[in-house]
C-alpha cells in the first residue's frame, strides 16, 4: 500500500505540518522511512511496534464502565453533599 503525508493527514483529519512533524520524529527513531517519491514505509522495527499495541475491545468496555462508575460515584457524592448542607446557607446564597 502507497502512503504519502497528505494521505495520513486527511485520513487523521490534520494538517500536514502536524503529519510532517510525526514523520520526521518516527524517522529519527527508526520506525518509518520516507521514499525518494514522497511516500511512507514501516521498517521492521515500526511493523513489529504495530503489531505488539493492537488493543482488546474489553479494553475499552472496561473503561467505559469504568467511567461511568464514577460519574455515578460523583454525582451520588454530590446529591449527599448537598442534603447534608445547612439549608440556611442555601437560602443566604440565592
Amino acid at each position: 500500500m502507497v502512503v504519502r503525508c497528505v494521505d495520513v493527514a486527511e485520513h487523521l483529519g490534520v494538517k500536514k505540518p502536524s503529519v510532517s512533524r510525526a514523520v520526521k520524529e518516527l524517522s529519527k527513531s527508526g520506525h518509518l522511512v520516507k521514499n525518494a517519491d514522497g511516500t511512507l514505509s514501516l521498517t521492521e522495527l515500526g511493523l513489529q511496534f504495530a503489531e505488539q499495541i493492537y488493543m482488546n475491545p474489553l479494553l475499552f468496555v472496561g473503561t467505559a464502565l469504568f467511567v461511568l462508575l464514577l460519574i455515578v460515584v460523583c454525582v451520588v457524592l454530590k446529591a449527599w453533599h448537598i442534603a447534608n448542607e445547612n439549608p440556611v446557607k442555601s437560602i443566604k446564597s440565592e
